[in-house]
């Protein structure tokens, strides 16, 4: 099974084969290249079929669509937000206003915690926007919360302040901690810090100080560097929405 995960300006993919990650690899694409940044990718052809999570709209998803007939691919399926899934059981009155990307961060999130009696499972996605949900140990979804991504925070710092100079070429991310002489270095630090520094008072607030244990995965395109950036113990699973994909579709087909 090809799974594709469609976010804002990347596409994740990977080819499972009796449940494991066989393939895998990201790609940048832009609205106006769509086709060619697609054909550069070089997705491997699927045997079965192909699951796709899609945050764009209706518009996109047709578009894409004809794209992958246009390759070859004819059995696929866009993922959708359920009220339960998986054992997971939505918090919102209104399913299909989740973006399905995160429902099925959750839904993994919860299958690979194992669902231990009194353990509630925090999931973070750090992407265009970081989202920060929680599920029960019974499997229902406690809320959540979203607030800008690290790149989403810097482009309104530098397109809404005159005179700021910043070459998205220059950022690290390999020390996010202490202060910093230079501009570029300042915003860099500064919006990591904020962004390590806000996840770990939100975990301390709502979840460390009613005594609960906490299972926390971290995913996302900055999943690597916040995971390691904020104070609570987690682990990092880069996958997490592919891995979604694969184990929401196993349901579906039995």
């Amino acid at each position: 099974m090809l799974t594709i995960d469609i976010g804002n300006s990347r596409i994740k993919w990977a080819l499972f084969k009796h449940g494991v990650i066989r393939e895998h690899g990201v790609f940048e694409y832009r609205l106006d290249s769509l086709q060619a940044d697609f054909k550069n990718a070089n997705l491997p052809v699927a045997s079965e079929r192909v699951e796709i999570s899609c945050v764009a709209g209706q518009g996109f998803k047709k578009r894409f669509s004809g794209l992958l007939n246009s390759y070859g691919y004819t059995n696929f399926r866009f993922a959708e937000t359920m009220a339960k899934q998986c054992n997971v059981i939505n918090s919102y009155k209104v399913p299909e206003n989740m973006g399905v990307d995160r429902w099925l961060a959750m839904v993994e999130a919860f299958r690979v915690s194992g669902a231990n009696e009194g353990e509630v499972v925090c999931v973070i996605d750090c992407g265009t926007a970081i989202t920060l949900d929680v599920i029960s140990d019974s499997g229902q979804h406690l809320g959540g919360l979203i607030m800008p991504g690290y790149r989403t925070m810097i482009n309104s710092l530098v397109t809404g302040a005159e005179n700021i100079e910043y070459s998205e070429k220059n950022h690290s991310n390999d020390d996010v901690t202490g202060l910093a002489s230079s501009t570029q270095d300042s915003i860099s630090k500064g919006c990591s810090q904020v962004i390590a520094g806000g996840l770990s008072a939100i975990i301390d607030s709502h979840l460390k100080c009613a005594s609960m244990k906490i299972h926390c995965i971290v995913t996302g395109g900055d999943g690597g560097w916040v995971s390691s950036a904020i104070t609570y113990e987690n682990s990092h699973n880069p996958f997490l929405v592919l891995q979604g994909l694969y184990t929401a579709s196993t349901e579906i087909k039995k």
